[in-house]
C-alpha cells in the first residue's frame, strides 16, 4: 500500500497571530498592555492591545461556566467534559459544568460570562455556526462568551486541541495554580476543512467500528423487502423489491422510499417502478438523479430516476455486467463493481470505458464474502459486504487501504453512503435501519 501522510498542522492561523487573540493567567486582576512599538514590524512582533478582558476564574474559582446543550449528543458532552480536564490540567482549577436548559418563559442571560460547546439554545452559539462549512470548527468570542461550534460533534476535539494546543500555547503566559485566568478577545477563527475519515482511514490495516442507527425506513407495505439505498445528505432514498420468484426476478415491482435523514420522516413513496433487483442505488449531485444498478437478470443495465419526483427518467445498458455504482464527482467518473466477484473498475460520467481500460484486483481478505453495494467520496472508494459485515477500502489509484469490521449484530448490510465525511450503512432490520458509521483503527 502506498505510504500516506496526514496533515501535521492542526490549525493555520493566517493574520491571526497578529491580532493579540491570547488567553492569560496570572497572580491578580491587571491586564498587561502588549502593545509593541512602532519601531518593530515584524510579523511575529506585531499585536494589538487586548479589548475586553474577561475573566474565566478569580481567586481560584469558577466564574465562567462550560455550557454544553441540555440534550446534546454523546460527543458534545464528552467534548464538554474534556475542556474542563485540559483546563484543570493547565491552570490546576475546575470550571463549572452546566447544560443550557431554561425553564419555560425563560430567556438566558446575554451578559453572563460563558464558554459554550458544541449546539445550545444561546444566539451566540447559533450566530458562531452559521454559514460553517462542512469539515470545519469555528472558535470565537462574542460579549463575555467563548463560543466553540464545529460542523460536526465529532470535530469539537479537533477545536479543542485548536484552543489549548494553539490559542493557549501562543499566549505562554499560563501558569498553574495562579487561581486567575482571562480571556483576551477578539477571537474569530474558522478552520481549513478537515476529514477525520481520511485521517482515520490514511493509516490503513484493520479497523473496527462504531456504529450507531439513525433512523429506519419503514417497508413501503407487506411483501417488499430492502435492497439498494443511498444519501445525498439530508435524504435517504431506499429501494425496496417484491420478488417475482417465477421468472427470475425479471417482473419484480419495485418502490423507492424517500426519508428525511435528520427526522427519520418519510418525504415521498414511488410508484411501481421495473428495476429487477434494484441492487445499489447512487445519488448524481450535477443531475439530482439517482443511479439504479439493476442486477440480477439485467446485470448490465442502470437505470435514472428523478430523486426530487422519484420517476423513472431513462436507462441506459453498460458493455459490462455489475452490481454495484458511485459516481464520485471530485475525481468525475464512476466506479462499477464487476458482476462475478469483487473486482472493480472505472468509468467516464457517460458511462463508458474511455481512458478507464484497467480492472482493479479485490483483496483476496474477503474472497467469498457477498457482494451488496459501494460509495465514494473524493479520497477512497468503499464497498460493503455481507457474512462478516465489513467494509472494503480502496483509493483512486484501486490500491487496497483496509478494512473496516461493521458492529451492526447479525444483521445483514445491504448499502453504503459516503456523505460529508461520514459513513452510512443500510441494514436488513424492520424495513431498512441506517446506521453512522465511524471506524476506529485496531491496535491489537
Amino acid at each position: 500500500m502506498k505510504v500516506r501522510t496526514i496533515r501535521a498542522a492542526l490549525c493555520r492561523w493566517g493574520s491571526l497571530a497578529a491580532c493579540a487573540l491570547m488567553i492569560l493567567s496570572g497572580c491578580g486582576p491587571e491586564v498587561p498592555d502588549v502593545t509593541t512599538g512602532a519601531e518593530d514590524t515584524t510579523a511575529a512582533a506585531v499585536t494589538v492591545a487586548p479589548r475586553f478582558p474577561m475573566a474565566l476564574m478569580e481567586g481560584g474559582k469558577s466564574v465562567c461556566p462550560v455550557v454544553r446543550g441540555d440534550r446534546a449528543d454523546e460527543l458534545t458532552v464528552a467534548a464538554a467534559m474534556d475542556f474542563n480536564r485540559r483546563f484543570t490540567e493547565l491552570t490546576g482549577s475546575r470550571l463549572d459544568i452546566r447544560t443550557d436548559y431554561l425553564k419555560p418563559g425563560e430567556t438566558a442571560d446575554g451578559d453572563a460570562r460563558e464558554i459554550l460547546i458544541g449546539d445550545t439554545n444561546r444566539p451566540e452559539s447559533a450566530s458562531a455556526a452559521e454559514g460553517l462549512e462542512a469539515g470545519c470548527f469555528r472558535i470565537r468570542t462574542a460579549g463575555r462568551k467563548i463560543v466553540i461550534c464545529a460542523s460536526r460533534p465529532e470535530l469539537l476535539e479537533k477545536a479543542l486541541d485548536c484552543f489549548f494546543g494553539v490559542i493557549l500555547a501562543d499566549a505562554g503566559t499560563a501558569e498553574a495554580g495562579s487561581g486567575y485566568a482571562r480571556v483576551l478577545s477578539d477571537i474569530d477563527y474558522t478552520s481549513e476543512k478537515i476529514s477525520l475519515l481520511y485521517e482515520t482511514l490514511s493509516a490503513g490495516g484493520t479497523f473496527s467500528s462504531v456504529c450507531s442507527e439513525m433512523i429506519t425506513v419503514p417497508l413501503p407495505e407487506d411483501g417488499f423487502y430492502p435492497q439498494g439505498g443511498c444519501s445525498d445528505g439530508r435524504y435517504y432514498y431506499q429501494g425496496f423489491v417484491k420478488r417475482d420468484y417465477v421468472n427470475n426476478e425479471k417482473d419484480n415491482i419495485d418502490r423507492i422510499v424517500k426519508v428525511e435523514m435528520a427526522t427519520g420522516r418519510v418525504v415521498k413513496v414511488s410508484g411501481d417502478l421495473s428495476l429487477n433487483h434494484c441492487n445499489d442505488l447512487s445519488y448524481i449531485p450535477d443531475t439530482g438523479q439517482l443511479a439504479v444498478v439493476h442486477n440480477n437478470p439485467n446485470r448490465t443495465y442502470v437505470s435514472f430516476i428523478d430523486a426530487e419526483e422519484l420517476t423513472f427518467i431513462t436507462t441506459k445498458k453498460l458493455t459490462f455486467t455489475i452490481y454495484c455504482l458511485d459516481y464520485q464527482p471530485a475525481a468525475g467518473r464512476y466506479v462499477i463493481g464487476l458482476s462475478g466477484g469483487q473486482n472493480f473498475r472505472f468509468l467516464n460520467e457517460d458511462l463508458k470505458m474511455g481512458e478507464y481500460t484497467a480492472v482493479h484486483n479485490s483483496t483476496p481478505s474477503t474472497s467469498g464474502y457477498t457482494t451488496q453495494g459501494c460509495a465514494s467520496d473524493a479520497n477512497f472508494i468503499y464497498f460493503v459486504l455481507y457474512n462478516k459485515n465489513v467494509i472494503t477500502v480502496y483509493d483512486w489509484d484501486g490500491d487496497f487501504v483496509g478494512v473496516i469490521e461493521l458492529d451492526v449484530g447479525n444483521i445483514e448490510p445491504e448499502n453504503i453512503s459516503v456523505v460529508d465525511d461520514t459513513i452510512y450503512v443500510g441494514c436488513a432490520k424492520n424495513g431498512m435501519t441506517l446506521f453512522k458509521v465511524i471506524p476506529k483503527l485496531k491496535t491489537e
